[in-house]
């Protein structure tokens, strides 16, 4: 069976969202004493389009933040993260998998 989802955390930057995220409370795999988890997916998408067949990066196991760069200022965006193990995938739209957030020009004084 897939695992369960992990819950994200954003931080609007410049351009960019930095995000952390916890593992999942089950890797879905009946209790072997090990973590069958292969990997995360990280999922972005304009708030108002759909989500694309490929996402944006895809980190190690045991990597739990990282950055997106290239986004538009002022633009709302859904980024998601799913894990991962040798069965399928956990779901995007799953409770806390994903996060709203809007990345802002940076302000000079």
């Amino acid at each position: 069976m897939p695992p369960s989802s992990p819950k994200i955390t954003t931080t609007a930057g410049d351009t960019k969202v930095d995000f952390t995220f916890t593992a999942p409370d089950n890797d879905g795999v009946p209790s072997n004493g090990k973590n069958d988890l292969t990997g995360y997916n990280i999922w972005v998408k304009k708030a108002s389009e759909a989500w694309t067949s490929k996402p944006a990066q895809s980190l190690a196991n045991d990597k739990l933040s990282g950055t997106v760069d290239g986004l538009t200022n002022d633009t709302e965006y859904t980024i998601a993260v799913t894990a991962v193990n040798p069965v399928g995938e956990s779901s995007k739209d799953a409770q806390g998998a994903s996060a709203h957030v809007t990345p802002i020009a940076a302000t000079t004084k």
